[in-house]
């Protein structure tokens, strides 16, 4: 990044980045993930994170890093390394040989808030909630009765209905799912579902689900007939999942059977609201297969709220 200012005498500028430049950290994460593109590890701003299936891949790529930084003159904080971990923190989440979860002390941070008083703390809560959302298998609709309370067109007021749905999430975050990690090698298997006011799926490999994912419904998409609900929430998983799905041929799980038959019609024999929803899949491989409802539980619990 180059900056100039005049002087008395003349112009100059930077050869290094100066202090209070607001764009510094994306500058500097996107130097890093050019220095380390295509390399088998993550990058978020100065923390890398090396990993493995057994101790000698943990190794192998672990000499890759040293020397990919020793190549582009990067300078590593010894005091800071740590080798060979069973599990480590990373960016609020906790990588172990079983899977990823959410970090204690993250969660320990959001159990131990006090209740909201105003909309402004209740966005905060809902916020710091949302970055583990994908560890809670009904977020969207545990969370919809707080999230009503924040509309402008809404009047603050902390009812039961509230304090339940606020208890109910803290006490999710007690002993949160932990994950399967993602293989880029095998097959995946989305199960969608979606009820008269939310939307669910989750992202499944091995019959372990990878990521969680849930939407309330606008005002609007209430009034969709079932059948638009249920595209709609193919359409969800698919851009929720985009990063794990786009390129690879995907199996979809729907327990609405007559979806099945209207993707194998041509599209223009759709109605128009469902051919708006079809041209958005046209760039992903979908092949979408009947079960029945009461056999899909992850997506069927992600979409149905609770007596909150």
């Amino acid at each position: 990044m180059m900056t100039t200012f005049s002087t008395p005498f003349g112009r100059y500028r930077f050869l290094r980045m100066p202090f209070g430049i607001s764009s510094a950290s994306e500058v500097f994460q996107r130097t890093m993930d050019q220095l380390f593109a295509g390399y088998p590890f993550a990058v978020i701003v100065d923390d890398i994170i090396v990993g493995g299936r057994s101790v000698a891949e943990h190794d192998a790529n672990l000499k890759i890093v040293l020397e990919r930084a020793r190549e582009v003159n990067l300078r590593l904080n010894p005091h800071k390394c740590k080798f060979r971990l069973d599990q480590v923190g990373y960016v609020g989440h906790i990588f172990t040989s079983e899977g990823p979860k959410a970090d204690p002390s993250k969660t320990a941070a959001i159990t131990d808030m006090p209740v909201p008083t105003d909309v402004t703390s209740l966005q905060r809560f809902l916020g710091m909630v949302s970055y583990l959302g994908k560890y809670i298998p009904n977020f969207s609709d545990i969370a919809a009765p707080l999230r009503k309370l924040t509309h402008k067109e809404t009047a603050w007021c902390w009812f039961q209905q509230h304090q339940e749905a606020f208890d109910r999430l803290k006490s999710c975050l007690f002993s949160p799912p932990v994950l399967a990690y993602y293989d880029v090698r095998e097959p995946i298997t989305l199960t969608c579902d979606a009820s008269c006011y939310g939307l669910g799926a989750a992202c499944m490999q091995n019959g372990r689900p990878v990521a969680f994912a849930s939407r309330i419904l606008t005002e609007t998409e209430t009034r969709y007939a079932q059948i638009e609900k249920e595209l709609l929430a193919v359409v969800f998983a698919y851009t929720k999942f985009k990063q794990y799905v786009y390129g690879k041929p995907i199996i979809v799980e729907t327990d609405h059977q007559p979806l099945v038959t209207i993707l194998k019609k041509p599209i223009h024999a759709a109605p128009a609201r469902l051919q708006r929803m079809l041209l958005q899949l046209q760039s992903y491989d979908i092949s979408l297969v009947y079960k029945k409802g009461k056999n899909m539980y992850l997506a069927d619990t992600l979409s149905r709220a609770p007596n909150t």
